[in-house]
C-alpha cells in the first residue's frame, strides 16, 4: 500500500522545528565543532525544509487540477471522434473514403490513455521521483499518440469536399479548435508534472540527502548531544525523545 502524499514528511519537519527550538534553549552549552549541526545551520535547514513542503504542496495541487482538466477535455474528444465517424458515414462521401476514416478512428481508439494517468486514482498517493517520471513518460506517450491520430483524422475529413456537416461542433474549423484545446491542456498538465517532480526531488534532497539532509543532521546532532551531555542527561533525553523517520519507513 502506498503512503499518503504527506505521510511522515510533515511530521519530520514539525518535529525538526521543535528539535531546533530545544537546541536553541541550550544556549552556549550547545557548541558542536561540525558545521552541519551548528545552530545557525540547523535553523537555515529548517527554513529550507518548510519552504520545500510549501512549494511541493502547491505544485501537487496545480498538477492535480491540470490533470483533471486534461482528462475532461480528452473525454470530450473521445466522444467527438466517434461523432465524426458517424457524421462521415451519413454524408455523401465515397465508401472507400469512409472506410479510411473509420480505420483512422479505430486507430485513435487503440491509442487511448490507460488508467495510469487519467486522472490519477489517488492524487495523494506518495511515489518516488523515479516512479513519477516513469509514469509520466508512459502517460505522455499515449497522450501524444491520441493528439497525433486526431490531427490525422482532421486532415482526412478536411481533404474530403463533401464533409459538410450541419452540426457546428463537427465542422473542420471546430475540430481544429478542439485540437488546439487538447494540445494546450496537455502542455499545461505536462509542465505541471515537471514542476511537481522538481519540487518532489527538492524536498527529498533537503529532508533525506545523504550529506546535509535533515535526517542526517538530526542523527549527528543526537550523537553529539550524547557525547557532550551524556546518555542519561536531560539535555540528551529531550533531543533523543523526538522521533524522525527515514524516507522508506512506513
Amino acid at each position: 500500500m502506498k503512503k499518503q502524499f504527506d505521510s511522515g514528511h510533515e511530521t519530520n519537519v514539525t518535529n525538526f522545528d521543535e528539535f531546533v527550538k530545544r537546541i536553541d534553549k541550550l544556549g552556549a552549552k550547545f557548541n558542536p565543532a561540525r558545521a552541519i549541526i551548528k545552530l545557525d545551520f540547523l535553523k537555515n535547514l529548517l527554513l529550507q525544509a518548510q519552504l520545500a513542503l510549501t512549494v511541493l504542496d502547491k505544485a501537487h495541487s496545480d498538477m492535480t487540477k491540470a490533470i483533471t482538466a486534461r482528462a475532461r477535455v480528452f473525454d470530450e474528444l473521445d466522444k467527438l471522434v466517434t461523432r465524426v465517424s458517424n457524421a462521415a458515414a451519413s454524408l455523401d462521401i465515397l465508401p472507400e473514403t469512409i472506410v479510411k476514416i473509420t480505420k483512422q478512428v479505430n486507430k485513435y481508439r487503440s491509442k487511448r490513455i490507460n488508467a495510469i494517468d487519467e486522472p490519477e486514482i489517488d492524487p495523494t498517493a506518495e511515489t518516488t521521483v523515479e516512479e513519477e517520471r516513469r509514469r509520466n513518460s508512459v502517460a505522455q506517450g499515449s497522450m501524444n499518440n491520441r493528439i497525433k491520430n486526431f490531427k490525422r483524422l482532421i486532415t482526412m475529413v478536411k481533404a474530403e469536399e463533401n464533409y459538410l456537416p450541419n452540426e457546428l461542433d463537427l465542422t473542420v474549423e471546430a475540430l481544429e479548435s478542439m485540437l488546439n484545446e487538447v494540445r494546450t491542456r496537455n502542455d499545461v498538465a505536462q509542465n505541471a508534472k515537471i514542476d511537481f517532480n522538481s519540487a518532489l526531488e527538492n524536498r527529498d534532497n533537503i529532508l533525506y540527502g545523504t550529506e546535509q539532509g535533515l535526517i542526517k543532521c538530526v542523527r549527528v546532532t543526537k550523537k553529539y548531544a550524547r557525547s557532550a551531555f551524556g546518555p542519561s542527561s536531560k539535555e540528551f533525553k529531550r533531543l533523543s525523545s523526538l522521533k524522525f523517520k527515514d524516507q522508506d519507513e512506513d
